[in-house]
């Protein structure tokens, strides 16, 4: 976690700078003020690559990449509207159902209000939108911008066909949509700027939000383990992703396309705002054992950290593991059952886990440095 990032802003949403400063994560990776405060922090979430399937399916009403971008943005606020309607309902009812005073007599502002901590009784009620699919949302952006709408090297009408079969006998469509445009996390300005704009419109939505313990909403950019299940509902999208495939874990590239090293995926995180997302980000991120073996090993790691920190990111975590030793681990199980990798917030064993989940690990890229 970098303060320089966390601490403006947590300001932001109001809260004093002596608080700010006494932040933690609540377990995973949310950030919160520890002990005043009852997050809700992941029980809204707003699908993005799925907004951009709908405005895609509708494509061809769209002149200008401007106009679909216009549509996309009205798409994300409604997903907002109705992901933050589900949560308060969620929310409003637990202190009817399942009140809490053992919790309450430990978290500030309870008992001095004497109000228990599921209607607001805590200092601070925030809730969370937790935003997935970014990176995958800006491929997607920047393949329909660059490919259709400015160099015209696929037609709206033939790109929706596509995606409608999910490429079924066009495989070259699909393999020119995902070499051919610019990908999130190789520090190109192009794609980078798109998550931008993406992420400044989705926070300026969740910040109109209330929760019915009065507490303001905030974005959180997160998939927890979501981005198998998010993927499974989505169908084929302008990134040349196939239906039903995984997405982008948290806020990192989608698996295997940052390839020009761990610095790039900073360069293109860091160009969006990180200050706009109080309930905190992850980018998760593989390094290959080889590259912190040796003496120098673990200046390199530290090095590293200090290179996002410097650049502005919030929060970064590390796998490092080779993917060759997680495919001997898939073939042979029994002989690698001590096996850890990192998931969003925890470790877990490799072997326990699904298969999708997996084959998703296995195809991120492992960084040297």
């Amino acid at each position: 976690y970098n303060d320089e990032a966390v601490i403006p802003a947590l300001l932001d949403t109001g809260i004093p700078l002596e608080d700010a400063r006494d932040y933690t994560n609540d377990g995973c990776s949310e950030i919160l003020v520890q002990g005043r405060t009852n997050p809700w922090a992941f029980e809204a979430n707003v699908k993005l690559l799925k907004c951009v399937e709908r405005v895609t399916a509708r494509i061809e009403e769209f002149e200008a990449f401007g106009d679909l971008m216009v549509a996309l943005k009205e798409e994300i606020s409604l997903a907002v509207e109705m992901a933050v309607a589900n949560a308060n309902l969620l929310q409003a009812g637990v202190p009817r159902i399942s009140p809490n005073p053992f919790i309450s007599a430990t978290v500030e502002g309870c008992i001095e209000k004497a109000i228990d901590i599921t209607e607001g009784g805590a200092v601070y009620n925030s809730s969370a939108v937790c935003a997935s699919g970014v990176a995958d949302t800006a491929d997607s952006l920047a393949a329909l911008k660059k490919l259709v709408y400015e160099e015209g090297m696929v037609g709206r009408r033939e790109l929706l066909e596509a995606l409608e079969s999910d490429f079924e006998g066009n495989e070259r469509l699909r393999l020119m949509l995902l070499n051919r445009a610019p990908k999130f996390g190789n520090d190109v300005e192009y794609v980078d700027s798109l998550a931008a704009e993406i992420v400044e419109h989705t926070a300026k939505e969740v910040s109109k939000h209330r929760n019915p313990r009065g507490g303001r909403y905030n974005l959180g950019l997160f998939s927890y383990g979501n981005y198998i299940s998010h993927g499974i509902v989505t169908g084929a999208t302008p990134d040349g992703r196939k239906a039903g495939t995984g997405i982008s874990p948290n806020f990192s590239p989608a698996p295997g396309r940052d390839t020009k090293g761990p610095f790039a995926v900073f360069k293109s995180t860091t160009r969006v705002d990180q200050q706009l997302t109080p309930n905190g980000t992850s980018l998760d991120l593989t390094l290959h054992p080889s590259a912190l073996r040796g003496p120098q090993g673990a200046e390199k790691l530290m090095s590293l950290i200090r290179a996002l920190v410097e650049l502005g990111g919030m929060q970064v975590q590390f796998n490092i593991v080779d993917a060759a030793v997680l495919r001997a681990a898939q073939a042979d199980p029994e002989r690698h059952r001590n096996l850890t990798v990192r998931l969003w917030g925890f470790p877990a064993y490799f072997v326990r886990l699904p298969r999708e989940f997996q084959d998703h690990l296995i195809a991120r890229t492992d960084h040297g440095l």
